[in-house]
This record gives C-alpha cells, structure tokens and sequence, in this order.
C-alpha cells in the first residue's frame, strides 16, 4: 500500500495525463487516513522519534497541526523511498558496469 500509494504520488511528476492526477489524489487520500490513527497514537503516547519530534512544541514556538504532520510524513515516505530505491539501483548499476570497482568490495 505505501509503494502503490508513493508511486501515485510522484507521478504527479510526470503530470502528462489527467489519470496521473487522480492517482496522485488517490495516494495522498489513502495514505492520509493511514496516517491519522498513527498520529493519534503518537499524541496520546508521545515517542522519542521524528513524529514525535514533529508533534512536540519548539523552543522556537512552532507547533505543527495534525494535518502539517501527516502531509510532513507522506512528503517523508514518498521522498525517502524513491531517493533510496534510486540510490541503490543506479549503484548496483555502476558495480556490475565497473568489475575492477565491484572487486575491491571483496578485500
């Protein structure tokens, strides 16, 4: 459901036909009513983590409302899947292009 959903989402990249854009509110729709129980669970039993971190009050004075949190985490999961999935894609890549390179991995 997260990788369908983030795919949705950043589809909306491509933005060439209108069905990309009812993904993309599909995804964003979907993967906000996953989220508000979880941020309901992370305010009646606050976590030393990011959603925490994201739901207590700065020393600065921001307070971020539950929405901002779950548009903050949806941008999070959409974000650091495709940069990761990316990432490890294209360096498999470069291994298997460069042998010498791959070699050294086994010193």
């Amino acid at each position: 459901m997260l990788l369908r959903n983030s795919n949705y989402i950043s589809g909306l990249l491509e933005m060439g036909e209108p069905e990309q854009l009812y993904r993309c509110q599909q995804g964003m729709l979907e993967l906000h009513d996953y989220l508000r129980p979880v941020i309901a669970d992370h305010q009646a039993h606050p976590r030393d983590d990011l959603i925490g971190a994201l739901l207590s009050p700065q020393a600065e004075g921001l307070h971020y409302t539950r929405e901002e949190v779950i548009s903050q985490c949806i941008m999070f999961l959409v974000v650091g899947y495709h940069t990761t999935a990316n990432l490890l894609c294209n360096g498999l890549q470069l291994l298997f292009e460069h042998p010498k390179q791959r070699e050294k991995l086994d010193r």
